[in-house]
């Protein structure tokens, strides 16, 4: 119950032990420091600082109960690897050597149980926008990468690890709208209502665009400015735990391609998520540089 209760956040959970960490995964050096990374939502990040360098520790809290995230997220680390192979840009990835997955459970730093992590080397860098336009290199880059990930023509070994187009969610949308006035009053429910429009688009567009299962291939699924960090080398793609099937022209002329308008986009192309316009690109309102 309390592993539950920690896991959707209703209390705060001690950080796993850095020497814990360290051990599984056989990093070098000693432990000096391990700082929280504010702006992680789906799952906590922690910046682990040692005397032989400096990793991105992300503890896996599946967010979404899904029952059998261990499988998907295998899935998506089978993909995350043969992206590696191709020399797609990300920061690295530290597997468990003991078995050769991408996550290992270690200890808390309180005793208080177990928590799921994987670890990356950390890459110094900064978001790709923050309240300013999508550089056109940056929105080129993202294409090429895109172009790189669908190329790989990988396919999962389980599709049914892998949610479908549906709109189970915005045909209940009366219902959740009536639900958020109850928990949040007036102000949540004028929220909803607000929104009851573009969800009837959305839906909309999934039923005419279908479910096109043969077209899929395994891609990235969130190129988006959060998840882009332009270090000293060139941008990076981070966050890869959600790999999953594509259709690919879909992926990229959908919102989570961070392209410029002026320089290197096209005046046809669709809004990328999190994104809005300006006279000079695509901006940003918000972005982390977590990993």
């Amino acid at each position: 119950m309390a592993e539950e209760a920690r896991r959707i956040g209703l209390i705060e959970a001690a950080a796993p032990d850095s020497g814990a960490v360290m051990a599984a995964f056989r990093l070098p050096g000693t432990p000096v420091a391990m700082t929280p990374v504010a702006g992680a939502w789906s799952n906590r990040v922690y910046r682990l600082e040692t005397t032989a360098g400096a990793y991105a520790v992300k503890e896996l809290l599946n967010p979404w109960a899904e029952p059998r995230f261990d499988a998907r997220l295998a899935e998506a680390w089978r993909f995350e690897r043969a992206a590696l192979a191709a020399e797609v840009a990300m920061p690295v990835p530290i597997a468990d050597p003991a078995t050769g997955d991408c996550a290992a459970d270690v200890a808390r730093e309180d005793g208080s149980g177990d928590a799921g992590v994987r670890v990356h080397r950390w890459a110094a860098g900064h978001p790709a926008t923050v309240g300013r336009p999508v550089a056109t290199d940056v929105g080129r880059w993202a294409g090429r990468t895109l172009a790189a990930l669908h190329g790989l023509r990988r396919r999962p070994a389980d599709r049914g690890l892998f949610p479908v187009p549906g709109t189970a969610t915005a045909d209940r949308w009366p219902e959740l709208t009536e639900a958020a006035g109850r928990a949040g009053g007036a102000s949540w429910r004028l929220l909803f209502d607000g929104a009851a429009g573009a969800v009837a688009t959305v839906v909309g567009l999934v039923r005419e665009g279908g479910y096109h299962p043969a077209a899929e291939v395994m891609s990235h699924a969130d190129v988006s400015a959060k998840n882009v960090v332009l270090t000293s080398g060139g941008p990076v793609l981070c966050d890869w735990d959600v790999a999953c099937p594509v259709v690919p022209r879909w992926e990229s002329r959908s919102g989570s391609s961070p392209r410029p308008t002026n320089g290197g986009g096209s005046r046809r192309s669709p809004r990328p998520e999190g994104f809005a316009p300006s006279r000079a690109g695509w901006r940003s309102p918000s972005a982390s540089s977590r990993c």
